[in-house]
């Protein structure tokens, strides 16, 4: 039986959101795919009931608490991975997927930067003295 677990986060209009194992192929296809943050947003999409524009709603806190959760309802795949010797292997991909969402990330918080500033007031909005 695939293992899960309710964790409270409040997204959306959920006030939980269950994250599922996920099939060791489902992660070899995430950690292979050409595109590596579209394969972890498709592994995310898997494994949680959670939509990508919900994904990508999320606060670094409740990425944290799905790492958590994610990591608590897999941990057979990483024994498994770790009996086969197979740590530094998932370390070199996860290493490289890293590296590859760190490119993608400051273009992604400059351009939600620009658009918190754009709905900013200026410094003539209010009331007058």
């Amino acid at each position: 039986m695939r293992k899960s677990k309710v964790i409270p986060i409040e997204v959306a209009g959920k006030k939980e959101v269950t994250v599922k194992e996920v099939s060791p192929y489902a992660v070899y296809k995430a950690l292979l795919a050409a595109d590596k943050i579209e394969g972890i947003m498709a592994l995310a999409e898997n494994c949680t009931d959670l939509s990508r524009t919900q994904l990508q709603e999320l606060y670094p806190s409740e990425i944290e608490q799905l790492t958590d959760a994610f990591l608590e309802v897999n941990s057979s795949f990483l024994a498994v991975a770790g009996k086969l010797r197979l740590e530094s292997t998932l370390v070199a991909i996860v290493t490289e997927v890293m590296e590859e969402a760190s490119k993608i990330l400051p273009k992604m918080f400059a351009g939600s930067y620009k658009m918190v500033m754009e709905k900013m007031p200026g410094i003539m909005a209010g009331l007058s003295s």
